[in-house]
């Protein structure tokens, strides 16, 4: 499959990290968590996000106020 536009060659993700933080998230906030990540890789945003939660819950697939709710977990 080719591949195309401007992405980094690889997305590093921290296994024994991801193992611990994951405990303290429900099924939505982690897939949440997931898509935004991919995001910010696609995007080449290396950590940094917008603070519009529209947007970031648009990213999610989900409605701005369960985002709201979920957003505090995520800043951990």
């Amino acid at each position: 499959m080719k591949r195309e536009g401007t992405y980094p060659p690889f997305a590093n993700v921290p296994v024994s990290e991801e193992d611990s933080s994951l405990v303290l998230l429900n099924p939505t906030a982690i897939g949440c968590l997931y898509k935004l990540r991919l995001y910010m890789w696609k995007e080449n945003k290396y950590g940094i996000l917008d603070d519009d939660d529209s947007l970031l819950a648009k990213i999610c697939g989900i409605t701005k106020q369960k985002f709201e709710k979920i957003k505090p977990n995520l800043n951990q």
